[in-house]
Formats: C-alpha cells, structure tokens, sequence
C-alpha cells in the first residue's frame, strides 16, 4: 500500500503565496467594480435630483409665462369685442400737449390709463382713444401682480403707443435721451433692437402667436428685461399689439432660489439665448450658447459635465439644467474616502493573516 503524500511546508508556503496573489487581484477588482457602482449611483442620484428641481422649476417658469399669456389674451379680447368703444373719462378729457395727451390729466386719470405718446404726424382721434382705453385693464392687472413691469401698446404703422404705469413727459425725454416726441416714439419702437411690430407683424407671424424678445435693456432703466407681445388684429388688419415686460433679476432669483453649488439651471430661448441663469445672456451679446440640437435633446452627456433640456410651455423657452463633473466627483468623495479606508484597512488584515500563516508553516 502507497504511502499518502504530505505537503511539504515548502508547498505550503507557495500555496499561501498563490492564494495571496489571487486574494489581492480579486480584491483590486472589487475594489474597481465597487467604485464603478458608487459612481454610477451616484450620477443617478444627481440625475434624479436634477430632474426633481427642474420639474418644480419649470412649474414655476411655467405659471409665470403664463400670468402673461393670460393677461395679453384678456387684452386682445378685450379690444377684439369693442375695437372702437371709448371709455367716457377719456372722451370728456381735453389734452394740453398734442404728442402727450395724458400728460395734463389728474392723478386719478394717469393711475387709471397711464401715459400716450403721438407722432407729430397723428392726430389724436377716436382709434387712439379707443386703444387707449383698453388701459383700465392694465392698472386693474398691474394693482394685483408685480411681475409685469410695463404694458403697452404698439400701433401698427408706429405711430403712438400707450404705457402703463404713467410716466411723464420730462421722464420720457430723459429716459429715451430724445427731445421731441417724434424721436421718443421711434426710440420706444426700437425696444432695444428688438423691433416688436415686425417681430410680432403678419409677415413674421402670420400664425398670430404670442411672441417672446431676447433680452434687451430697459429703456426707462429698469435694467435687462424681456417681454412678450401679443398681436392685435380688426378682423384681418394688423392694428399692432399688447405687450408686457419682465424683468430678468426676477427669473435669476427665481433660479437661485433652488439652485445650489453642485447643480445650477438656466432659462434659455429657442435660438439659444439665456434668458437667465448663470453665464444669462447680455443685451448686447450676439453670442449664442446653445444650438437647436442641443436643446432638443432631454439628457446631453459629454466630458466634464451632463445636461438636460425641457421645453417650457407658453413661451418658447427652455429649462436648462447642467451638473459639471466635479459635482458629481465631490458628491462621491466622502463615500469613496470611508470606502478606502475600510478596504484599505480590509486589505492590511488579510494580508498580516496570510504573513502569520506562513510563519506557522
């Protein structure tokens, strides 16, 4: 009968070796595959966070564009079912200055129907008191909301136009920097470059949608603003359009008021301008930071950071939300930290286990 072979302690020992060798690679490998899971879960996380605060965000984007579509289209019903009704404290009032008729009015009046500028070449008729008129429906909407910093008319041929609140003449001229009303009414349709009878005209609208501007500067120094405008049509004339003014330190706080340090959104147009947000658009800049593909994709992930976009309704908005990669490294940190030391600590006790079996060999 053969003997049972032994182990040699020789053996033993490049048995322990081998199983030391095999411990520590597929300790390395879950040590990667753990890390890989950490990352991914915690891009998830911030993916669903991100979209958690976008989803409330855009709500509340959402109401206030919509304070102003609800507004305008009061405005254009309004002047739709009575184009040419006069209100009777406009009809009895007697302009002391032709260019300003509103300018000599009592308190009461100029709270009620705020200011009317007039080119020299346009009479004070019945179409302009009309129109005009239509101005109680904005200090009944100015009195309950702050949102809307101006409302306005602009006539079609660009002729005169009405502002609510009420703001004198001096005030005007100076704002403006004009010195005649001529050159005050063409810098009010200017709006900054935004042009808004061609913006919101026939031909650039013949869907007779309401329309949004890019970001312009106040003229009466209310800083960066952005408005909407809604056309106004006499059965298939264009008479011109209601319009209405935000000021965008409103949507930025509004922004920043659920933003933090590891996600941050932004309010983009159509055409890719920021609206506001961090990196918001100047009045002056051409630059245009997003592309239409881009803003067309829900979830855009490229090196150093991930994006999503959504469409906001009424407006031609977007909601962007962006987490740069060093929040998403930053988030992971305190975990991979007590991961490490845990697997380091895992690591040194395995390996002075092995070392004190060895020595028992």
């Amino acid at each position: 009968m053969s003997p049972i072979p032994t182990k040699t302690p020789s053996t033993l020992v490049t048995l322990l070796d081998q199983s030391r060798t095999f411990f520590i690679v597929l300790f390395v490998m879950g040590t990667i595959a753990l890390n890989i899971f950490v990352y991914n879960s915690t891009k998830k996380q911030l993916h669903t966070e991100l979209s958690a605060m976008m989803d409330h965000t855009g709500s509340a984007v959402t109401s206030l564009t919509g304070e102003a579509y609800s507004y305008l289209a009061q405005l254009q019903t309004a002047y739709q079912s009575a184009p040419t009704a006069i209100r009777p404290e406009i009809a009895a009032h007697r302009p002391a200055i032709p260019s300003m008729p509103f300018e000599n009015g009592s308190p009461a009046f100029k709270k009620m129907f705020g200011s009317l500028t007039i080119r020299s070449d346009k009479a004070y008729d019945s179409t302009v008191m009309a129109v005009a008129s239509h101005a109680v429906t904005m200090s009944a909407v100015h009195a309950n909301n702050t949102h809307f910093l101006w409302s306005y008319f602009y006539d079609a041929k660009e002729q005169f136009t009405t502002v609510y609140p009420f703001i004198s003449q001096a005030e005007l001229l100076k704002t403006t920097g004009t010195t005649d009303s001529d050159s005050t009414v063409a810098r009010i349709f200017d709006a900054g470059g935004t042009n808004p009878i061609p913006l919101v005209g026939p031909i650039s609208n013949p869907e007779r949608k309401m329309v949004w501007t890019k970001p312009y500067n106040d003229i009466a120094g209310k800083g960066v603003i952005v408005s909407v405008l809604a056309p106004v049509y006499n059965g298939n004339t264009f008479m011109g359009a209601f319009g209405t003014d935000y000021a965008l330190q409103m949507i930025d706080s509004l922004l920043q008021s659920v933003a933090d340090d590891r996600l941050s959104l932004q309010v983009v147009t159509s055409e890719g301008w920021i609206v506001a947000g961090r990196d918001r658009t100047g009045p002056t800049d051409s630059v245009v930071y997003y592309s239409p593909k881009e803003l067309s994709q829900e979830f855009v992930r490229q090196s150093g950071f991930c994006r999503r976009a959504i469409q906001l309704s009424n407006s031609n908005w977007y909601l962007v939300g962006t987490i740069p990669q060093k929040s998403l490294w930053s988030a992971m940190l305190p975990l991979l930290v007590i991961l490490s030391t845990g697997s380091l600590a895992t690591l040194v006790i395995i390996l002075r286990l092995f070392r004190h079996l060895k020595r028992l060999v």
